[in-house]
């Protein structure tokens, strides 16, 4: 009897840990396709990855929220060119996470082109069969 417990928890942690890898590499495809689309200028990508109450916080201080990303592309106040960022380091429940990564970032504010390497922190949370992007904060490094 003792031996099928045992058994049973060996899948269970096998299930689990592999649970949490899919999760993790979902997200990090999430986090991908958000660079994309930004640049881009992907606006149908960009409604399912943003929650409708993201805080998109830059390293100037400037901060926008879901109605800004898309005036502000819509405009072409803000423009991204390059988003290269490292690999993404996640700490994941199943409601939320957090993925922190470094990486450089060119594109222009209203016509004034900028190239920064920044440090990068997002808070994504899941909704319903998803996840989408609830805060975004980047310091530069």
């Amino acid at each position: 009897m003792a031996y099928n417990k045992f058994n049973c928890l060996i899948v269970l942690c096998i299930f689990m840990f592999t649970a949490k890898a899919q999760d993790t590499s979902m997200l990090k495809e999430q986090v991908k396709r958000l660079q994309e689309a930004l640049i881009s200028k992907d606006t149908q990508v960009l409604k399912q990855l943003l929650h409708n109450r993201v805080s998109f916080g830059h390293s100037n201080g400037w901060v926008q929220n879901f109605n800004d990303v898309f005036n502000d592309m819509k405009t072409g106040k803000l423009k991204y060119i390059l988003i290269n960022t490292s690999e993404a380091k996640i700490t994941c429940t199943k409601k939320w996470a957090v993925c922190t990564s470094e990486g450089e970032f060119k594109g222009s504010v209203n016509d004034t082109e900028f190239s920064l390497k920044l440090h990068v922190m997002q808070t994504w949370i899941w909704v319903k069969t998803k996840w989408q992007l609830i805060s975004r904060q980047s310091t530069k490094k």
